[in-house]
């Protein structure tokens, strides 16, 4: 695929269309369900963390904003925003993003495709309910190419080849760390016709010598 020059708002307007609004039918829907996504897509990636920062984002740039966004009834309140997430499955928003950035990406040929996994901090204070997240993270376009929601860091070994089986990586080389030392992981990139670049440590002594 050939590379894009840049973003374009009007495939995520598209492709945000095609998510079900999980909204009542006959409910008091002032506000576009792709309207809300996309003001609190643009929001996240400007740095913004609480719903009352994604509102305010939307406030600030509501006339660029409404060059290329419906905007009714103007800019959702916070708990429009709050509502519509809670409902929405992460897994639908996610496919969503990895077909935006797709073109922009082109292809992986000859690129370091960085996979790792994260505790996201501030999400919870009880360790049982700390989110834990598998990133592929494409370091020549400085852009994520795809994540993955864990139960724990140690599911990560089972969540690296499920995230990379979605992604189109052929060509690149994947680099992880130790805990991505797995034989099911090193045939999942092989498989995708994409290199690797695996850490070993001593928990592995035999491989390891």
């Amino acid at each position: 695929m050939k590379r894009a020059k840049q973003l374009s708002f009007e495939r995520l307007k598209k492709l945000c269309g095609g998510i079900k609004d999980p909204r009542r039918r006959w409910g008091n829907k002032r506000h576009e369900l792709t309207d809300i996504l996309i003001i609190s897509l643009l929001a996240i990636i400007c740095g913004c963390k609480t719903w009352k920062e994604i509102r305010d984002y939307g406030v600030i740039k509501k006339e660029w904003l409404r060059t290329f966004l419906t905007l009714p009834h103007g800019i959702p309140c916070e708990a429009t925003f709050r509502r519509l997430m809670e409902k929405l499955k992460p897994e639908r928003l996610e496919k969503v993003y990895r077909e935006w950035v797709r073109p922009y990406v082109g292809n992986c040929l000859q690129k370091q495709i960085c996979v790792d996994g994260k505790t996201i901090c501030g999400v919870s204070r009880r360790s049982d309910q700390m989110l834990h997240m598998v990133s592929a993270w494409i370091r020549e376009d400085g852009i994520s190419l795809g994540q993955l929601k864990v139960k724990e860091k140690s599911n990560e070994i089972i969540a690296i080849p499920a995230l990379l089986g979605v992604l189109e990586i052929s060509g690149g080389t994947v680099t992880i760390d130790a805990i991505g030392c797995q034989k099911a992981i090193a045939e999942e990139i092989i498989g995708k016709e994409a290199n690797y670049v695996l850490s070993v440590k001593l928990n592995q002594p035999t491989l390891y010598e």
